[in-house]
Parts: C-alpha cells; sequence; structure tokens
C-alpha cells in the first residue's frame, strides 16, 4: 500500500507541480503585459493632452515607469522590447541619447525587426553627428517597413545633409509616390530644396510652385480665411522661388556657359 502511495507521488506531484508552476508563469507574464499595457495607453493619453510642444517634464515620470516594469520582469522579450522602445524614446526627447542608445540596442537584440527601435537609434545617432550609424539603421528600418513614408523622408533628409542631393531627390520620390496621391506641401518643398542642391532648378521651381499650390488648396478647404502659419509658410517658400530663378537665371547666362564651355 506504502509503495503503491509512493509511486503515486513521484508520479502525478511533479506533474501537478509543474502545471502550477506553468500557470503561475503564466499568470505572472500577463500581469507584466497588463502593467505596460496600462503604462503605454496612459503615456499615449498624456502626450495628447499636453500636445505636440507642451511640457515634455510631464512625461518624465514614465521612465520610472518603464523602468519598473522593465526590472521586475514578467514579460515575453517582445514585451520587453517594448517598454525598451518607450523609455528609450523619452531619454531621447530628454537629449539622453547616453541612455536612450543601449535601450534600443537591447529592443533589438530582442526584436531583430522592430523598425521603430532602429528608427529611434538613428535619430539619437544623428543628434551626435554619427551619420554613418544613423544612415545604416535607417536603412535597416526601410528594409522592414517599407511603406513606411516617414522613413524615407528621414533618409532623404539625412542624404540632403550629407550632400547626397540625388539619393534624397529618390527617396522624397518615394515618399511622395506612397502618400498615393494625397499631396504633402512639406514633402514637395524637401525635393524642391534636394533638386536646388543638385543644380536641377527647373525642376526645384516645379516642385516649390507645387507646394505653394497645395497649401492654399487646404488652406481653401480647411476654412474660408486663411489659417495661422499659412502665410509665413508662403513667403519661405516664394523667398526659395525667387533665389532659384536667380540660380536658373546665372546658370543659363552668356557668362555662365562661356565659364562652363569655354572652347566655345
Amino acid at each position: 500500500m506504502l509503495q503503491g502511495v509512493t509511486s503515486f507521488y513521484w508520479t502525478f506531484v511533479p506533474v501537478i507541480s509543474l502545471a502550477l508552476a506553468c500557470w503561475s508563469q503564466d499568470a505572472y507574464t500577463a500581469s507584466g503585459r497588463s502593467l505596460l499595457g496600462k503604462t503605454v495607453s496612459e503615456e499615449k493619453q498624456t502626450r495628447e493632452k499636453i500636445g505636440l510642444f507642451g511640457p515634455k517634464k510631464d512625461l518624465s515620470g514614465f521612465i520610472d515607469r518603464y523602468t519598473e516594469i522593465i526590472n521586475t520582469g514578467g514579460l515575453t522579450p517582445l514585451d520587453k522590447a517594448t517598454a525598451l522602445i518607450h523609455r528609450g524614446s523619452l531619454y531621447s526627447e530628454q537629449g539622453d541619447c547616453a541612455r536612450a542608445i543601449p535601450d534600443f540596442d537591447e529592443a533589438i537584440r530582442l526584436n531583430l525587426k522592430s523598425s521603430k527601435a532602429y528608427a529611434l537609434r538613428a535619430s539619437c545617432y544623428l543628434a551626435i553627428n554619427s551619420t554613418v550609424d544613423a544612415l545604416r539603421d535607417l536603412d535597416h528600418a526601410i528594409s522592414f517597413s517599407p511603406q513606411d513614408v516617414i522613413l524615407y523622408r528621414e533618409r532623404a533628409t539625412l542624404f540632403a545633409r550629407l550632400k547626397q542631393y540625388d539619393r534624397a531627390v529618390a527617396d522624397y520620390s518615394k515618399s511622395i509616390a506612397l502618400l498615393k496621391g494625397t499631396d504633402s506641401s512639406e514633402m514637395f518643398e524637401l525635393r524642391g530644396d534636394a533638386y536646388r542642391g543638385a543644380l536641377r532648378y527647373e525642376r526645384a521651381i516645379d516642385d516649390y510652385q507645387r507646394a505653394v499650390r497645395t497649401i492654399k488648396k487646404n488652406a481653401a478647404r480647411l476654412s474660408p480665411q486663411p489659417t495661422a502659419g499659412v502665410i509665413p509658410r508662403l513667403l519661405v517658400i516664394y523667398g526659395k522661388l525667387s533665389e532659384t530663378y536667380q540660380d536658373l537665371a546665372k546658370s543659363t547666362s552668356p557668362a555662365a556657359t562661356a565659364v562652363e564651355n569655354p572652347q566655345k
């Protein structure tokens, strides 16, 4: 009888213990995920409340909350990567890329295909003038999210910064194509800047004019009166148009042609 009880104990108790352990771990993971989801939601609500230019100090408390979630554990690798990305982003907004970059490094290690982590790390690399690393990360981000308009715009802006204007034009053009008929005055203006940098003045003028038309069309649709910021924005682009017309005139003048073609 005793032998039968002993046999039952060693056969079924480990199974029951394992089941309880698995249930406990699942509950622990669910609890960690629930806390992470709540914190992400509250951060989003806070951002919506303070707006784009509101006081970032209202977000500083979330760093401690994400730190607690990360250190407590109970997260899957993907959930931990999410927490690290959010904390890294907050560090980055504070200008603390020394802390942000390690968070993005770890997030990428946990989720190799996280385009968001690569993109955010790229912005930090740009902040510390590590353009080679930034470009590499943007390349990775685009490879994982090839339909992301913003990623192409960011890489195009980096190409323009590096004076690789033809590559900048190509990425701005990709962004415009991905918008699928939704005109963006910003994209036209930025591509116009790249065309101008590449000395393709006529294409630059065309894009600046498209930017002006888009601004006017959007303003007319939203309000019968010009909305705040429209006039200053138009003045900036009109200034670029004027300068580009002057550049074009100089490039096609007899004197400029003679310099470019001295044998003629």
